[in-house]
């Protein structure tokens, strides 16, 4: 399988964070997870030896992360907010754009960047914002 979207409340009941690191798709687009942190810096080191090898995107919606429980014990590098780049979904009508973010490298050299986009004006304990994660080709961006 290529493509898994999956759009629904509390999936986290039916899909686990080991589920995901084992999926072999290109695109994850899921919903409404309770992932931690501590959850998502596990996912970012997994994917950084190999797990989720073929996945070009990720999008989970979360509970704010905590950026420096997320990137412990992870060699990063910060990306300016001025440097805008876009990941094109076929699937999708606009693309995945990112404006700065986070870069990390895998141990065999794919470059990713992930965000989480959180708007503040609508910040409380129960609500989720999107986590994204692009891959980039090794040849462009």
């Amino acid at each position: 399988m290529d493509n898994l979207w999956l759009h629904a409340y509390n999936l986290n009941k039916w899909i686990t964070l080991n589920n995901i690191m084992d999926f072999n798709c290109i695109h994850i687009d899921m919903k409404s997870f309770s992932f931690t942190s501590s959850d998502m810096n596990r996912y970012l080191k997994a994917w950084i030896n190999g797990c989720n090898f073929r996945m070009k995107y990720l999008s989970l919606d979360l509970r704010p992360l905590d950026h420096k429980i997320l990137t412990d014990g992870i060699e990063v590098e910060e990306v300016n907010a001025s440097i805008v780049r876009s990941y094109r979904i076929p699937l999708l009508i606009g693309p995945a754009v990112f404006e700065g973010g986070t870069d990390i490298l895998s141990k065999d050299g794919r470059r990713a960047i992930f965000k989480q986009i959180i708007d503040r004006d609508y910040l409380d304990s129960e609500r989720h914002f999107p986590f994204k994660m692009v891959v980039w080709p090794k040849d462009g961006q």
